[in-house]
């Protein structure tokens, strides 16, 4: 479908110089650049080289399976309680502030994820090794290392409140008064790395679903007093 992300797939990490010759084409290094501790691409159209015309791959979706919505409320004796969930199920997203925070290649603040860079002796990482000149492209090439499954269910707001009874509002000369603590946002489960999975409608279908820094959706916390005369 349109909007679809066609990514370079990736195969782990080469963990040593046979590995790397093992990957080869008629015993020409597909990557020839690459020692061990860098990205292992796949050679989709096997023509021995590594290219964004010749291996993308369909990679997933930025548009939802399902998009849901439920709402529970509750009223007794005064007592009112309401909460809402929302959340998205299927899609993927596009981590490109993970892609820039982890690329180790110019001079600025990285994610704290790159110190599990890959070494002779930290080899049980998906981080790629440190060499700020990346001759094998572990950064720079849009591959299925910075796609994730963007689902989420989120808490999205909660209410509770007690409303006086008659009697007793009635001597303050009012016809109702209600007291209440509302919540948004308290809490989101999913798997994805970024600040919030919820990127929108902001973008057009082409950007759908890729992350360039999507300011995190803040967790609100109200009290308020609801005056009836």
């Amino acid at each position: 479908p349109i909007g679809s992300f066609y990514l370079l797939k990736t195969d782990g990490i080469f963990q040593s110089q046979e590995e790397v010759l093992a990957h080869s084409k008629d015993g020409v290094l597909i990557q020839k650049q690459a020692e061990p501790g860098d990205i292992r691409y796949v050679d989709y159209n096997g023509d021995g080289k590594i290219t964004v015309d010749g291996d993308a791959q369909y990679a997933g979706s930025p548009f939802p399976d399902l998009t849901m919505g439920l709402r529970a409320g509750l009223d007794w004796r005064g007592i009112d309680f309401t909460m809402f969930f929302d959340g998205t199920f299927g899609n993927k997203i596009y981590n490109h502030t993970r892609a820039r925070s982890e690329q180790m290649k110019e001079v600025q603040n990285f994610s704290t994820t790159v110190l599990d860079y890959w070494t002779p002796t930290n080899t049980n990482t998906d981080m790629p090794r440190f060499i700020p000149t990346d001759p094998n492209n572990n950064a720079e090439r849009v591959s299925d290392r910075w796609l994730e499954d963007g689902s989420f269910f989120r808490l999205k707001t909660l209410e509770l409140g007690y409303t006086l009874p008659e009697n007793a509002v009635s001597k303050l000369r009012l016809s109702r008064l209600r007291v209440y603590a509302s919540f948004e946002n308290l809490f989101t489960a999913t798997k994805y790395k970024g600040y919030t999975p919820d990127l929108g409608q902001y973008d057009g279908v082409f950007t759908r679903g890729v992350d360039v820094g999507r300011y995190p959706i803040p967790r609100t916390y109200m009290m308020g007093i609801q005056l009836d005369f």
